[in-house]
């Protein structure tokens, strides 16, 4: 007797555009901190990534890895600031 056999569906990656709570956290980040120029550009990435989920022109997979990578080279860059700062003393 032969099964058919059916790809395991993949679970579907979270899209955080559509979390009201995740939005909430970025715009007080954004409002606490109106001058870093990290954090603006983080969020300004992250309004962008999700129109370009809304309009089917990019998977919500790779608006993840850019906006993780996007991510870690601001805190690789902030870690080499402040290693910088303690070597300084």
């Amino acid at each position: 007797m032969a099964f058919a056999v059916e790809p395991i569906p993949k679970a579907e990656q979270e899209n955080y555009c559509k979390d009201p709570d995740s939005w909430a956290e970025w715009n007080a980040l954004v409002a606490k901190y109106p001058n870093d120029k990290d954090i603006q550009t983080l969020h300004a990435l992250r309004v962008g990534l999700c129109i370009k989920i809304e309009q089917g022109t990019i998977t919500i997979k790779d608006a993840i890895d850019l906006f993780d990578r996007a991510r870690n080279m601001v805190i690789r860059e902030k870690l080499a600031e402040q290693n910088k700062g303690k070597k300084s003393l």
